[in-house]
């Protein structure tokens, strides 16, 4: 039987990091606000930057579940190996440079199947200026992880809700005040100021505690440790490549159901990551203890965990949709605004966000798949979910029932994403035990 402390220790541990990545989230919603006081313009520009958004996050991503699935070939009780500390940082940087500039390059595509020609300006603006911002972000999401693995949460957190809260006043000075910069272009400048600020201070921890700790000069296998790190990055890479292909479809989708239903988007998207952030952050504590009874091979612990969590991440999703979308009510029934909301968008949100939350916990079973025990098979769920089933379902349900058709089909899909992402992931874990029982 699994001990409720769980619950406990995933609030404890996971909520700083929620605050910590949660308020980026926050601030993109800042941001939304910001951008749609200058222009409705530069709002709807704003929508149509979160795909690559989002294909820029797949790489910080696979460097997060990197670090967590190599974490113990490069540590030992809590002491990192400090030799390894330079390979992840040229690694982060390098990545960053090279995403910048293929994100520069495929601007015009971009354009023309968003069908965008007259955001132009907007995006190009915002595209350039990845180079400044991109190659930080993924240093910080790769030291924040590795403080994370030495259980440095709350120290880390701090650092990076800081710098965060002083984006906030740097987003809302060029974007308000120096209004002669491109709007979005201040956004990504207030993001590397927060990456900058927050690489800084992530960095003096972290070697102020590999000090502390009197790193091991114990030679490592350098070999072994880039062979698994290569993996589990390039297919985190490839599973997650899945869902950007799907989000690209849907935005072009909803591109052409008119400006409000774009600038509805811009804000449910920032909405969105910020209930994926707190699941994200939840599991990030979740996986190391799992990995911890996987070397045991207590495989019924290892059950009863996964369905402690899962509870637990579908209650904080039922919760969250319900503070969410009953916020919206009540602001939209007391609005005077222009921008208020009919009934179609009302329910066309409800559907989004209720979607969202089941999300969160089909997320949990992909990473377990993708970090601790078979990569490819989350590759392949997430081909399955994505490309068999995602792009068709949209397309179906936005030609049958408009907005309300095509959010119908999406809570759908992450309803039946939950179903085969679980059972996927037990039988796998269930072939784990049986392999490791017939070797013994």
């Amino acid at each position: 039987m699994v001990d409720t402390s769980n619950y406990r220790h995933w609030i404890t541990n996971g909520l700083p990091i929620f605050i910590s990545i949660g308020i980026f989230s926050i601030k993109a919603l800042w941001d939304s606000w910001l951008l749609e006081l200058h222009s409705a313009e530069s709002l709807q520009a704003f929508a149509l930057v979160f795909p690559i958004i989002i294909l820029a996050n797949v790489i910080a991503l696979a460097l997060t579940n990197a670090v967590m699935g190599t974490a113990s070939t490069w540590m030992e009780k809590g002491h990192i190996y400090a030799k390894v500390l330079p390979f992840f940082l040229l690694a982060a940087l390098i990545l960053g440079v090279v995403m910048s500039l293929l994100l520069m390059m495929l601007l015009d595509p971009l354009i023309l199947w968003f069908d965008a020609e007259r955001y132009r300006i907007k995006l190009h603006a915002f595209t350039v200026s990845l180079i400044f911002w991109l190659p930080f972000q993924y240093t910080i999401v790769l030291l924040g992880q590795i403080l994370r693995v030495v259980g440095r949460y709350k120290s880390s957190s701090l650092i990076q809700i800081l710098a965060c809260v002083v984006g906030f006043g740097i987003s809302y000075w060029l974007i308000g005040v120096k209004t002669e910069i491109e709007p979005l272009k201040s956004v990504v400048y207030s993001n590397a100021a927060i990456a900058i600020l927050a690489f800084s201070g992530l960095s003096v921890l972290l070697f102020s505690h590999i000090k502390k700790s009197k790193a091991h000069d114990t030679p490592l296998d350098f070999g072994a440790i880039y062979k698994r790190f290569a993996e589990i990055f390039y297919t985190t890479c490839l599973s997650q490549s899945m869902a950007v292909v799907f989000i690209f479809v849907l935005t072009k989708i909803l591109a052409q159901q008119g400006e409000k239903t774009i600038e509805i988007y811009a804000y449910l998207t920032r909405i969105e990551q910020l209930i994926l952030m707190l699941s994200a952050a939840f599991i990030s504590v979740m996986i190391p203890e799992i990995n911890k009874m996987k070397m045991n091979s207590n495989t019924s612990l290892i059950d009863e965990y996964i369905h402690q969590g899962t509870k637990f991440l579908l209650g904080i999703g039922v919760i969250l949709v319900s503070i969410l979308f009953g916020s919206l009510t009540l602001f939209n029934s007391f609005s005077t605004l222009d921008g208020k909301l009919d009934q179609t968008l009302l329910m066309f949100v409800a559907l989004w966000i209720l979607g969202t939350a089941i999300q969160s916990t089909v997320i949990l079973f992909s990473q377990l798949l993708n970090v601790l025990y078979s990569p490819r098979e989350a590759m392949r769920l997430n081909f399955i979910r994505f490309v068999g089933l995602g792009i068709p379902m949209i397309m179906l349900g936005n030609n049958l029932g408009g907005i309300l058709g095509l959010a119908s089909s999406l809570l759908l899909l992450h309803i039946v994403s939950l179903y085969i992402s679980r059972r996927g992931l037990f039988t796998v874990i269930k072939a784990s035990y049986m392999l490791n029982s017939a070797q013994k």
